[in-house]
């Protein structure tokens, strides 16, 4: 790890999961009895901004928030894991997002989202906390956010000469004047279908069990593609893998330049983080993913 920590701003939703263990997932029309039941903070900003400061990074986080248990719990949780609240703005009148989450026994899940406050982050609030966007290392994004204010971070980031990493995830169409803002897309093997291969500097598609890819360009010039297998775990609850994975590859990045170094990195975190029930309390510390790499042979 460097000498001086990466500084992150991630701008993204917050949610309150309430997760349900299932035998299996139910046919349209079924109910069927499942359990246990537990809940926990999540959504895909809270999560990849915990994940991020949990493996080294000094991280502020612009999200919004009901004025609720949800809203202080998710507020509680981010400021135990290190992260900078003061962008976290409380909406009174809106509640805490809710994601409604089953999952499997053999640890995949379904996830439906009910937005809240998530969907009141707007470029005002990108506007109020410009300095720490243009004082970063890197500015992360997600698509649980309206685009308006992903696209005003972005813009602003970019013009500041700040990379921009953008987790293309729930899958959306991404207008051309976003994309020429972003340095590094994440996507899984859906998303990726679903969008093409839209033209990025970096490109990374994670496959699960299959590993990840990332798609750039050497220092000639010259298109690379770079291959990591994955770490073979024993999953329990996928939920938070592609979190984990997003900002260690982001964190790995601003450390190692080459795919080779952090992406290795970032597939270790993110099957670190399928052995642990929840979002948030899966995302694995650093020392966590420098042990699993070092004991394995992709190191």
């Amino acid at each position: 790890m460097s000498a001086s920590p990466p500084q992150l701003c991630v701008l993204g939703s917050v949610t309150r999961d309430l997760v349900i263990q299932t035998p299996r997932f139910p046919r349209p029309g079924e109910t069927i009895l499942g359990g246990p039941f537990e809940s926990f903070v999540g959504g895909k900003g809270a999560n990849q901004a915990v994940a991020a400061a949990r493996l080294g990074a000094q991280v502020k986080f612009l999200g919004c928030v009901g004025v609720d248990d949800g809203g202080r719990a998710a507020r509680a949780a981010l400021r135990d894991a290190g992260v900078s609240c003061d962008g976290l703005v409380d909406r009174d009148t809106l509640h805490t997002g809710i994601g409604v989450i089953t999952v499997s026994r053999e640890g995949e899940n379904h996830i439906v989202a009910a937005p809240g406050a998530n969907h009141s982050v707007d470029a005002a609030l990108v506007a109020e906390h410009a300095n720490a966007i243009r004082r970063a290392d890197a500015l992360m994004l997600q698509l649980e956010i309206p685009l308006e204010a992903n696209l005003a971070a972005a813009q602003l980031a970019h013009e500041a000469g700040v990379p921009v990493v953008l987790n293309a995830a729930p899958s959306a169409p991404l207008p051309e004047k976003f994309l020429r803002c972003i340095q590094t897309l994440i996507v899984n093997q859906v998303e990726y279908e679903e969008l093409g291969r839209p033209e990025v500097p970096s490109l990374v598609v994670t496959y699960g069990k299959q590993g990840a890819v990332c798609f750039d360009h050497d220092t000639q010039g010259g298109a690379r593609e770079t291959r990591q297998s994955s770490f073979p775990v024993d999953p329990v609850d996928t939920t938070a893998a592609g979190d984990a994975f997003c900002a260690a590859a982001t964190v790995a990045a601003l450390e190692h330049n080459e795919p080779r170094k952090w992406l290795p990195f970032g597939t270790a975190a993110g099957a670190l983080a399928c052995t642990v029930a929840g979002a948030i309390p899966a995302l694995p510390m650093r020392a966590t993913v420098d042990t699993l790499l070092k004991e394995s042979a992709f190191d």
